[in-house]
């Protein structure tokens, strides 16, 4: 990866997040939809995406996947093909009835079973899959482009939007992070940072933050369980075991850096 890209050395996250969605995605999904990739090739393209925003968010390869999303507010790559082979059925649903691929597609949806590995099997299992109207039903009646476009975007924004949220619940690492402010296509708030101060600090901070909230910084009470001679007493105070908790409200040693920023003059 470009140095410009890679995490604390670089560009902000958001700013080379919004170069991803715009030139390097396209290119990753480009013609995915009218060959629908098998389950092994999506795989490879979900991990090369994830470890992707991963690096940009500068958080390690073990940081649990529904946080990277529930963060940048991308959605998987299956969720990104789903949504642009419905909008192509869509265009094909709007043909003339004389056109071959409108024929096509309804000798295909009447006479093969769920078995059958046709494009349009794999579209009839997205509909259902997406609680969307039937085929048959919106070859007889399509949609307008825009209208089924954003019908599309909100079924499958709300599909997915549910999966990693119920996803991410699951992890301890992750009850710091507040997973049901995921929208997917908008990024967490916790990117948003202050570009007046100088953006090299404020990515460094940044990058501190969402070790923080996805369970990735490494504190005593986490080394000494790995490590010879080591114990989970915090060393700056010696007063306690040094959770999360300890190091961000209860360490003295800490009280005039967190007395700086509390302040209510800042």
């Amino acid at each position: 990866m470009s140095a410009g890209l890679h995490g604390e050395n670089g560009l902000d996250p958001i700013t080379s997040l919004h170069l991803i969605k715009t030139f390097i995605q396209p290119i990753l999904t480009y013609g995915l939809e009218v060959i629908l990739p098998t389950s092994s090739n999506l795989l490879k393209l979900e991990k090369f995406q994830k470890q992707l925003l991963k690096r940009i968010m500068s958080l390690p390869i073990c940081t649990p996947d529904p946080s990277i999303y529930i963060l940048s507010g991308f959605l998987p790559i299956e969720a990104q093909i789903d949504q642009k082979a419905l909008i192509l059925f869509n265009n094909i649903c709007r043909q003339d009835n004389s056109n071959l691929e409108k024929k096509l597609a309804i000798r295909q949806l009447s006479i093969k079973d769920q078995s059958s590995n046709s494009w349009f099997i794999s579209i009839k299992k997205m509909i259902f899959k997406y609680g969307l109207p039937s085929p048959l039903q919106l070859l007889n009646c399509a949609p307008k482009k825009f209208q089924w476009k954003r019908t599309v975007q909100i079924a499958v924004y709300k599909y997915w939007k549910e999966a990693i949220i119920s996803s991410g619940k699951s992890y301890t690492s992750l009850r710091h992070l507040n997973i049901d402010a995921y929208n997917p296509g908008k990024f967490h708030h916790l990117l948003d940072i202050n570009t007046t101060n100088d953006p090299t600090r404020e990515t460094t901070r940044l990058a501190i933050k969402l070790k923080l909230v996805t369970g990735n910084y490494i504190l005593q009470n986490k080394r000494f369980r790995y490590t010879e001679n080591e114990t989970p007493i915090c060393k700056l105070c010696d007063q306690g075991d040094e959770t999360l908790c300890h190091f961000l409200l209860d360490c003295q040693i800490l009280e005039p850096i967190r007395r700086k920023i509390f302040s209510p003059d800042r």
